[in-house]
């Protein structure tokens, strides 16, 4: 009983040596594997690009959609009533001011005309008639009276059909190019329909609705602000202008006013009607030092490196806590002084201060 007993103690001993040995050992495995970890992160050395900025402009801008409408649209009008004989243009000419553009049938005026002539002829000869007697004293001041208004009579009626004939012969009264022709050959041309559409493409303009909030700053800024338009798509530069017109109420439904730019050089097949954005810009500020937004931790934090002096591939990231105050959607001023840091601008996010870091790409800022 007392060799069991002995034979079972050692026995229980035994496992329980073996049970130690393998949890120290596992224990030990445990340790190393995690210091050896420890010793490849502590070798790892973040990869980081690096800048340094240069000077540029940022601009406080808004962009808005708008068309390209034309100052100078002129719809032609006839001033006489008839059958129109001719078309003597085509849609897409260039005209002169004063071309004939069309011709009404006036046959009819033509002999209103020849009766009319006739009249004042006959008016005007009994006048001369009886300004001659007249002036012997051998008829009253009444008789001439009578016959110089009989005579301004006439000749007011021969000038108004005269007119009447004139306004058959329908010409430019602008220069420009033709955009549409409305009333074809053989229809009634008259005062109530026009006949076609002028316009002058030198005076083509931009014409933008914008938000009631900006009307005080652009009465007030208009004649010195920068204004760039381009066409979505395409692959033009943006095209200077200037405003030339702020409206004077706003719209009660839209809360909008309206803004009219012209180009400082027209551009070459910009048309009416096209669809355009514009930029105005409200505020800018030149040649000063900036960093593209990207390079901003969470608003606050900016960092850069101090390079190694044994190897300048290699450096130190540091934090500098800094608050832009003004910027625009893509870029930030910052103070002179920070123009000659290095700053990261690929790696940034996964920085702590002091950590070592290794240069693998440097840039340049370029301007906006």
């Amino acid at each position: 009983m007392k060799k069991t007993n002995k034979k079972q103690l050692f026995l229980g001993l035994a496992f329980s040596a073996l049970i130690l040995v393998i949890l120290t050992i596992l224990i030990t495995i445990i340790v190393t594997s995690e210091l050896n970890k420890r010793r490849q992160i502590e070798k790892i050395v973040l990869p980081v690009a690096v800048l340094t900025p240069e000077k540029g402009e940022i601009r406080q801008s808004i962009t808005i959609n708008g068309y390209i409408n034309n100052e100078s649209t002129v719809d032609v009008i006839p001033m006489a009533q008839g059958a129109l004989l001719q078309l003597h243009v085509k849609e897409g000419q260039s005209v002169r001011k004063g071309q004939l553009l069309a011709t009404i049938d006036s046959s009819a005026l033509n002999i209103q005309k020849a009766q009319a002539e006739n009249a004042y002829q006959t008016a005007k000869s009994a006048f001369d008639r009886v300004e001659a007697l007249y002036k012997e004293n051998l008829t009253s001041r009444q008789d001439y009276e009578n016959a110089k208004n009989m005579l301004a009579g006439a000749k007011a009626q021969n000038d108004a059909v005269q007119l009447q004939l004139d306004y058959t012969k329908v010409t430019a009264p602008i220069n420009g190019k033709v955009l549409v022709i409305i009333t074809k050959e053989g229809s009634i041309a008259s005062p109530q329909m026009p006949l076609m559409r002028i316009s002058n493409p030198e005076t083509i303009a931009v014409t933008n609705a914008l938000p009631e909030k900006y009307y005080e700053e652009f009465i007030e800024k208009q004649s010195r602000m920068e204004v760039y338009v381009h066409r979505p798509n395409s692959d033009n530069p943006p095209q200077p202008a200037s405003v030339f017109s702020v409206s004077d109420f706003i719209d009660f439904q839209s809360k909008t006013f309206v803004v009219k730019s012209s180009f400082d050089r027209n551009p070459v097949n910009w048309v009416p009607g096209m669809f355009v954005k514009t930029e105005f810009v409200l505020e800018s500020k030149r040649d000063i030092y900036m960093l593209p937004f990207e390079l901003l931790v969470a608003g606050e934090r900016l960092w850069i490196v101090e390079r190694s002096e044994e190897n300048p591939e290699s450096g130190t990231a540091r934090m500098i806590t800094f608050v832009p105050t003004y910027y625009n959607a893509d870029f930030f001023e910052i103070p002179e002084e920070f123009a000659s840091y290095e700053f990261v601008c690929e790696g940034q996010d996964f920085l702590y201060e002091g950590e070592a870091v290794r240069i693998v790409g440097e840039s340049q800022e370029s301007e906006q």
